[in-house]
């Protein structure tokens, strides 16, 4: 966990947060489209995503293909599909195997913090 804060910091000090704005963007995916694409991928491709996997999905596959094209290009699983089971079971009618790893890691407790839904505040708590 260090080694990644590490790497936050490093990247959040050599950005300020307007640079940071310019650089990003942002893509909202409403839940029914989120649906719409898991059955999609597995369906199309026989891959079982996440929600947020079906997010990053969604986002590309809405671009035209010269901005695929001429982009590089990272989809980034956030998770395992059997996290979701309760979602993503149900939308393609399969039961999906929670590997014995993950069913060791649901078994922990969670925490988390909340905060304000502002690029300040995230820098707040990674820096």
């Amino acid at each position: 966990m260090l080694e990644i804060q590490a790497i936050w910091r490093r990247f959040f000090h050599s950005h300020d947060s307007q640079s940071l704005r310019q650089s990003l963007e942002a893509y909202s995916v409403n839940d029914q489209q989120i649906k719409e694409q898991i059955k999609k991928e597995y369906n199309d491709h026989q891959i079982i995503c996440c929600p947020h996997t079906a997010t990053a999905f969604s986002v590309y596959r809405g671009f035209s293909d010269n901005t695929k094209d001429n982009n590089h290009w990272s989809l980034v699983s956030t998770a395992h599909p059997a996290k979701f089971e309760n979602i993503v079971e149900p939308i393609i009618d399969e039961v999906i195997k929670v590997p014995a790893s993950l069913s060791k890691l649901l078994k922990l407790d969670s925490s988390f913090i909340s905060i304000e839904p502002r690029l300040e505040k995230l820098m707040d708590i990674i820096l």
